[in-house]
């Protein structure tokens, strides 16, 4: 048979815009592979600090064992800085110009990445942890009100019914009463669509690439 494309490798990074690490085995599901991203860096004025804005941190080497919750980081040095990652207080930052929280990682990550690139740095969890699971992005309005949003390549009836579960949870906190829900895909199922509807959760077609900083969203001119 011809015109079959074959997987020869799928690698991630546990902190994003670290160095790529190529695992023997990687679960993928319907939000992509497991343990990729799961955490990154904030700056000191609160926005996501990526490769980008210093292309170093490419030599920075990470691994995250997700059962025993051991990160560790390995500097082109051959230092290795390594313990259990512990959420610590939520920070408030800026993802994609939204205001967002996520949980600091407690232990000697940020100051050792602050130490090699020269600037104050916060390592964060990408996911805000639940008694059942973790969603996406725990985010404010302009109102000052809590979103979570659950970030999909394909919005199903699952994935609706996974994010009203979470919003069941959330909402137990008193300050987080009145929470909504946002699922962010970049295909939409009119059935999923309809379900969220009935449970007033948004939906929102997004590019997923853009979403997570892999490349510049398009820029269109409009005539007058």
């Amino acid at each position: 048979m011809t015109g079959l494309g074959v997987v020869a490798r799928i690698s991630i990074a546990p902190v994003k815009s670290l160095r790529l690490t190529h695992p023997a085995e990687v679960w993928l599901d319907i939000a992509g592979a497991r343990g990729d991203r799961q955490f990154y860096l904030v700056d000191g004025a609160g926005h996501v600090f990526k490769g980008k804005r210093d292309a170093r941190l490419v030599q920075i080497r990470a691994e995250y064992a997700d059962a025993t919750r051991t990160l560790t980081l390995t500097f082109p040095s051959g230092e290795r800085v390594e313990g259990v990652a512990e959420d610590g207080p939520p920070l408030a930052h800026l993802v994609h110009g939204q205001p967002a929280e996520a949980a600091t990682v407690v232990g000697p990550w940020s100051e050792a990445v602050s130490s090699f690139v020269g600037e104050p740095l916060t390592l964060v969890r990408r996911e805000w942890q639940t008694e059942i699971g973790p969603v996406d992005l725990m985010c404010r309005d302009d109102t000052g009100e809590w979103v979570a949003v659950e970030v999909k390549r394909v919005g199903t009836i699952e994935a609706v019914e996974q994010l009203t579960r979470y919003l069941e949870f959330i909402r137990r906190d008193p300050a987080k009463a009145g929470c909504r829900g946002t699922l962010a895909a970049e295909r939409l199922k009119p059935q999923a669509v309809a379900l969220a509807e009935s449970r007033d959760i948004r939906c929102v077609a997004v590019d997923l690439a853009v979403l997570r900083g892999e490349r510049e969203p398009d820029l269109t001119l409009f005539a007058a």
